[in-house]
């Protein structure tokens, strides 16, 4: 824990990407930073994608982004950066770096779709997918918001 209570880093001993959603001990916050351990962002591109988040907490809010395309079979596919970019538009959020509301994983752990949550732990692989659009869901079809584009260029 800080010296602040207001950070609190969460150790998982299960390896399942459904857990990364899991709360662990009681938040004291409404935002949640949800960041892999590979990742590193300055601390002004944190403290800009939170404000950000303040601002629609509703919402959340991503450094990263994606497009889900259509393949040529007809069934649709995850799109990759540089699809994303060319296309210059995103349906999705990675949560490998993102802010969320503490409720949306309490919702991802305990309401979403067995199926889908299922799936996430079998193929151990889209479960920022299973999230954005859960969260799209919640808020009437929206779409992540970004983080500012020199937040996002910041890794």
């Amino acid at each position: 824990h800080h010296p602040s209570d207001k950070v609190v880093v969460e150790y998982h001993t299960i390896n399942n990407l459904n857990e990364r959603f899991r709360i662990l001990d009681p938040s004291p916050t409404l935002g949640i930073l949800s960041i892999d351990d590979d990742i590193l962002r300055p601390c002004e591109a944190l403290d800009a994608g939170f404000f950000k988040w303040t601002t629609a907490p509703d919402r959340m809010i991503a450094f990263d982004s994606r497009l889900h395309v259509e393949n040529p079979g007809g069934n649709w596919q995850y799109g990759y950066l540089s699809t994303t970019r060319a296309a210059n538009k995103y349906s999705m959020g990675l949560t490998r770096c993102c802010f969320l509301h503490r409720d949306y994983l309490d919702w991802y752990t305990n309401d979403l779709s067995r199926e889908i949550y299922n799936k996430v732990a079998e193929f151990f692989n889209c479960e920022d997918i299973a999230m954005t659009f859960m969260v799209s869901a919640y808020t009437d079809g929206q779409p992540p918001l970004l983080a500012d584009c020199w937040a996002m260029q910041t890794m």
